[in-house]
């Protein structure tokens, strides 16, 4: 009975504490380049807030949320128009 409780309240800690993505990712170019730490995102010098639901990485702009990017399960980020972004 300890042993299923303990799962069960690990598996609840993991989902309530989500996906991280601190760090620094970047195109196999270096041209375009994302920082992440905590909830904000860093890209071309602009820092906003973000949040992660269903893989996807979401903005608010105007009012509306915004997919801006799509998480793979190996972890590479990928964007419409640039491609494949890799943690540094």
């Amino acid at each position: 009975m300890k042993k299923i409780l303990c799962v069960a309240l690990t598996s609840l800690l993991l989902v309530a504490c989500g996906k991280t993505l601190d760090g620094t990712y970047t195109d196999p170019t270096g041209m375009a380049e994302f920082t992440f730490k905590g909830n904000k995102l860093e890209m071309m010098g602009v820092e906003i807030e973000y949040k992660i639901e269903d893989n996807k990485v979401k903005v608010q702009k105007d009012g509306a949320t915004v997919t801006l990017l799509t998480i793979k399960d190996d972890g590479t980020l990928v964007m419409p128009m640039v491609g494949e972004l890799k943690k540094k």
